[in-house]
């Protein structure tokens, strides 16, 4: 280093010591694309508590959806696959996809269920999403109650989501 703090290549060659310059820089913009994605992969969205709640009516056709929480929205939904067992417990899974209103996006939920006579419950997680949901993540508890008035199957999700990769 030089009395005005130049770092000088002697004995490197003609052009070596810009050769070496070229991969300081190659290395250093590797580095800020690198610590970019990284800090694009932090800025996902903290988990927040939610709350789903699914309506069928009495005679299982699908009546809609309501989130509460992180996300506030409603719409339709589909069952799209249904397994069970038989036998003293019932168990068994359940795949819906729910469309909001504005057919902005989707999400789909995988149940899986668990239940004595007249008691259904257990666990949830959101498998994918499209639109305005497709980095939607989620899980949690399910539980079911039928409403006394109008026999509709009230099914209430709770748990956490969150948006991110």
């Amino acid at each position: 280093m030089d009395a005005c703090g130049y770092v000088h290549a002697y004995g490197v060659g003609e052009g070596k010591g810009e050769e070496l310059m070229r991969k300081v820089i190659g290395l250093l913009a590797g580095a800020a694309i690198l610590g970019s994605v990284l800090v694009g992969a932090a800025t996902a969205s903290t988990e927040s508590n939610e709350t789903i709640v699914l309506k069928r009516a009495s005679d299982f056709s699908e009546i809609g959806w309501q989130a509460t929480g992180s996300v506030t929205d409603a719409g339709s939904w589909t069952t799209d696959f249904q397994a069970f067992s038989r036998g003293p417990v019932f168990a068994g899974t359940t795949k819906t996809t729910e469309t909001n209103r504005a057919a902005t996006g989707s999400f789909s939920i995988l149940f899986e269920i668990q239940g004595l006579p007249n008691t259904f419950q257990g666990n949830w997680k959101i498998i994918d999403g499209a639109g305005i949901y497709a980095n939607l993540h989620g899980a949690g508890k399910w539980t079911e109650a039928d409403d006394p008035v109008n026999g509709d199957h009230v099914f209430t999700l709770t748990g956490s989501v969150h948006f991110g990769p």
